[in-house]
């Protein structure tokens, strides 16, 4: 990621650890976003100015005040996205739905 604001920063590492540890994946970048993938992309992360936009694809609608947005990505998917601003929130209900997201893309 390019340079970041120190809580983005944390936050960002924070992120990336908590998904690594999920199994084995792919992790690289993709124009301005770093793509988390299994078989398929199950999560992307985009640098925004404030915070880190987490996009999560997941199999059904998950209605929480964190998700600021959920797209139809593909028959299947739902894209929710989420703005993450400092690394205490990268834990749950957040790591929940990476796993949960990262399992579905196998």
């Amino acid at each position: 990621m390019e340079e970041l604001p120190e809580e983005l920063a944390e936050a960002w590492e924070r992120l990336r650890e908590v998904a690594s540890e999920l199994g084995p994946q792919r992790i690289y970048a993709s124009a301005k976003a770093v793509m988390f993938a299994r078989r398929v992309c199950y999560c992307f992360v985009r640098a925004k100015r404030a915070a880190l936009e987490v996009c999560i694809f997941l199999p059904e609608t998950v209605a929480h005040p964190w998700i600021r947005s959920v797209k139809a990505a593909s028959k299947t998917r739902l894209a929710h996205t989420v703005h993450v601003q400092h690394a205490d929130q990268v834990g749950a209900p957040l790591t929940e739905w990476l796993r949960r997201a990262w399992e579905e893309s196998g």
